[in-house]
């Protein structure tokens, strides 16, 4: 009997695309901007490390100082608007525990 060729199927969507890590009902766009929040926070930490450290001079990379300090300023404004509207818990609250 010859092998029966079957088309493989998705397990859980039949849309490969969607973000398995944003909830139900919630926009792809929350994620990429929370994603792009932390990116920010991410580098300007590394460039005050940097710069604590020594190993940057603040008037010699003037563009690098003025970068940093956007993104400084884009995480700031992001984490004072979640502290404003009360989000500040990141998990939701009914998140189904596994493993426990």
């Amino acid at each position: 009997m010859p092998p029966v060729h079957r088309e493989p199927t998705l397990a859980r969507t039949e849309r490969p695309y969607e973000v398995a890590a944003t909830y139900p009902g919630q926009p792809l766009w929350r994620a990429i901007v929370a994603m792009l929040l932390s990116v920010c926070g991410g580098l300007a930490l590394v460039y005050l490390v940097v710069y604590t450290v020594g190993g940057v001079d603040p008037l010699e990379a003037g563009w690098l100082t003025l970068v940093a300090l956007v993104m400084a300023l884009i995480w700031l404004a992001g984490f004072a608007y979640r502290h404003r509207t009360g989000a500040l818990q990141v998990q939701r609250a009914d998140r189904e525990r596994r493993g426990f």
